[in-house]
Formats: C-alpha cells, structure tokens, sequence
C-alpha cells in the first residue's frame, strides 16, 4: 500500500490538468518571490549607495573645514607671535623713554641745583 503524499500516490489521484496547474502556481510563486528578493535586494544596494555617497560628502565637508580650521589656526598664531614682538617692542620703547625721562629728570635737577648755587 503506497504512503500518503508519496509521487506515486499523487500522480494517480489527481488529474493532470491539476498538477500541471499546481506546478505552474508554484512556480509563479517561485518567480514572484525571487522578483520580490531582487527588488528588495535592489532598494538596499540603492540605500547603501546613497547612504555611502551622503558619507562620502560629509567626509568631504569636514575635511574642507578641519582645513579651514587648521588655516585660520595658523594664522591666528601667526597674529599672536606678531602681537607679542609688538608688545615686546613697544615695553622695551617704553622702557628706553622711561630711561631718557629719568635722565632728563635728573639732569633739570642738576641744573636747578646747580641754579641755585649759583644764585
């Protein structure tokens, strides 16, 4: 006695009409879900193109401004080395001026003493 499900016992009770049917069905199904899979497959390559170009430009945009940065940190440095010799300049000018009005100072002093002496 053949087993239920078996080639033998289902070729024998259904017509072949039926099976030639069934097997079309499945294999439309069979097409239907690779064409589902491709599409799927096809949207997520799609995601991951648009996804690695949207990287690639932000990359892009952060270099272009770590550069900018990087620019304006040197010539901020730049500023402030020459900012420095300024102020060096100028405390060493002032001190020079300090001097010479010392100077000067004490040599008016020296005059009026010797002015009044002399008077």
């Amino acid at each position: 006695m053949p087993v239920v499900g078996t080639p033998s016992v289902l070729t024998s009770s259904v017509p072949q009409s039926t099976l030639r049917a069934a097997i079309q069905s499945q294999q439309e199904a069979a097409r239907s879900h690779a064409t589902a899979i491709a599409q799927i497959e096809a949207r997520q390559t799609q995601k991951v193109r648009e996804l690695e170009d949207r990287l690639r430009q932000v990359i892009a945009t952060s270099d272009a401004k770590k550069e900018r940065y990087m620019t304006e940190q040197t010539k901020l440095e730049s500023l402030v080395s020459h900012m420095d010799d300024l102020r060096q300049r100028t405390e060493s000018g002032q001190q020079e001026q300090l001097k010479a009005l010392e100077k000067l100072a004490q040599q008016r002093v020296a005059e009026e003493t010797d002015m009044r002496k002399a008077d």
